[in-house]
């Protein structure tokens, strides 16, 4: 059975980086049984486990959520050809500058 987990190869990196599940667990305050049961889901890492996790090991968090990072945190620029709102391919930075525009 293929799980296609869009955070699991980043976990695994995550993982290897700290030394064992145990050892990552502890550097973010989760117990190992979390660590497992996120390898073993279909559902990507929720955004505060993938900035604990690059704070920890230094895996980037948009590399836990290859599909929807730029959105979760407008800081980073979106992949090329990205649509935004309406369609259009997103420039280089439109994203972040419209998230700037926003707040300001």
């Amino acid at each position: 059975m293929s799980i296609k987990n869009p955070s699991y190869a980043a976990l695994q990196d995550a993982i290897r980086l700290a030394g064992s599940q145990a050892a990552l667990a502890r550097l973010i305050g989760k117990k190992q049984p979390h660590i497992q049961k996120w390898l073993k889901s279909k559902n990507a890492l929720r955004p505060e486990h993938c900035r604990a996790i690059e704070l920890a090991v230094g895996v980037p968090r948009a590399a836990f959520r290859p599909d929807d990072y730029w959105v979760m945190w407008p800081d980073l620029e979106p992949p090329p050809d990205t649509p935004l709102p309406g369609g259009a391919p997103a420039p280089p930075g439109a994203i972040a500058a419209a998230g700037a525009a926003d707040h300001a």
